[in-house]
């Protein structure tokens, strides 16, 4: 492995750091999605529904981007390539990539559509469009929420535990 100065070092810790920030939504997840579910039906439950969508969507838009940025830039100084497509890449790194595209679908067909339609509708509420509480379509989609950042969780800890396993020697 052919390692280009101190920089690789300072691509690790982001790279690493960034997938911790990433991870954490799954205990965060855990937390607030019980708090949602026990003040289910009080007036509280729109503002802590939406602290959480706001609190993973910003762990979430830190760290998917940070993990791809430190990613292609540690491709580059180990002389690793895109899926195997451009130069020699180890089949764990292809896995781990396979899995990051995958989680960038689920995020993008799952989980910010059902965070949109929340957002809209907890701003009618708020707006006084709607004086009923947090309805069943807003809890439908929350839980759909729920399920799939569960799902991104554990394939996020997935890559975490390849890449701490069958990744690059220290």
């Amino acid at each position: 492995m052919d390692v280009l100065g101190p920089g690789h070092i300072i691509l690790l810790i982001i790279h690493i750091v960034s997938a911790g920030l990433w991870f954490a939504q799954f205990p965060l997840d855990f937390v607030m999605g019980r708090l949602v579910k026990t003040n289910e039906g009080k007036p509280s439950e729109a503002a802590l529904l939406v602290a959480h969508l706001r609190a993973g969507t910003v762990l979430g838009q830190i760290a998917g981007p940070l993990v791809l940025l430190s990613g292609l830039g540690l491709l580059v100084v180990w002389h690793w390539g895109l899926f195997g497509l451009t130069a020699t890449t180890p089949v764990w790194l292809i896995v781990k990539q396979v899995v990051y595209v995958i989680l960038m679908g689920i995020v993008g067909a799952v989980i910010t559509p059902n965070a949109k339609r929340i957002g809209t509708l907890v701003t009618e509420l708020t707006q006084g469009k709607d004086a009923s509480p947090v309805t069943p379509d807003m809890r439908a989609a929350y839980s759909r929420i729920m399920l799939v950042s569960r799902i991104t969780g554990l394939l996020v800890l997935l890559n975490i535990i390849i890449g701490k396993f069958a990744g690059p020697p220290s």
